[in-house]
């Protein structure tokens, strides 16, 4: 239930933390390798991530309850398979939160290399709609959905416009393997994040990246949020109607098709 880490570096917006058990057992080039790949990751958000994603998804809890623009990023020895998370108890005040860090918080993997953007760019998209649908709006987003757009936000920050080794790429062979995978169901396997990584895809080639945006600064949640942006801009279909269009876009899977 917890663990320490110690204070490695520090930019203009974040903190960057590594778990002590996990630097105590790294040779002295080793650390040196890690906090060169942290000041990587560091710029990256402060370049590429934070910028882009505040302007299309909108602001963060800022200075949220710790009366600190910066947030938190934790490096930690994840289970295996786990690139990251965030739990949004740590937004809250420890009379509500018992394990609460009183803080706005991340928490990345520190084995993720490469990776480690894609996770943080994942990651703090759910910090973001936790600000954007929780507090400002009092409203819980449907899980579906909320993952959704966080793994949009892997290829709004360009991180999928080289297909091969992409998270987009590992998305497709996940739902190749399984396309039958429901959508809104979410117990939280392989396979719900590549239902919804396609699905994002196929919704905002169609009907522009506003889908995903709007709809989260939106007071209304998961498909009713949806069937409200297409009722607002005159689209006749659905989500249902959207739905099955891409079953059937999945199935003929050919461009000349229209």
């Amino acid at each position: 239930t917890s663990l320490s880490a110690t204070l490695r570096q520090v930019s203009e917006r974040a903190y960057f933390y590594v778990e002590d058990r996990y630097w105590d057992g790294l040779s002295p080039n080793q650390r040196v390798f890690l906090n060169n790949n942290i000041s990587v990751l560091s710029r990256e958000f402060e370049d590429n991530i934070y910028p882009k994603e505040i302007d299309f998804w909108g602001a963060e809890p800022n200075p949220g309850m710790d009366n600190d623009p910066k947030i938190t990023i934790l490096l930690e020895d994840l289970v295996s398979g786990n690139g990251g998370y965030f739990d949004s108890s740590n937004q809250y005040p420890k009379k509500i939160a018992s394990s609460s860090n009183e803080r706005e918080m991340i928490f990345i993997s520190v084995k993720a290399g490469d990776f480690a953007k894609v996770f943080l760019g994942h990651e703090f998209q759910h910090l973001i709609s936790h600000n954007q649908k929780e507090l400002l709006r009092n409203v819980q987003e449907d899980v579906w959905l909320n993952e959704l757009r966080s793994e949009y936000s892997v290829s709004l920050l360009g991180y999928n416009d080289n297909f091969y080794n992409s998270s987009l790429e590992r998305r497709v062979s996940g739902f190749l393997q399984n396309p039958s995978d429901s959508l809104t169901e979410w117990p939280n396997v392989s396979a719900d994040y590549a239902q919804a990584t396609l699905f994002g895809q196929y919704l905002t080639e169609q009907y522009g990246q506003s889908i995903l945006s709007e709809t989260l600064k939106s007071p209304m949640t998961g498909i009713d949020s949806i069937n409200n942006f297409l009722k607002t801009r005159n689209y006749l279909e659905k989500f249902s109607n959207v739905f099955e269009n891409w079953t059937v876009a999945n199935y003929l899977n050919d461009i000349n098709l229209d």
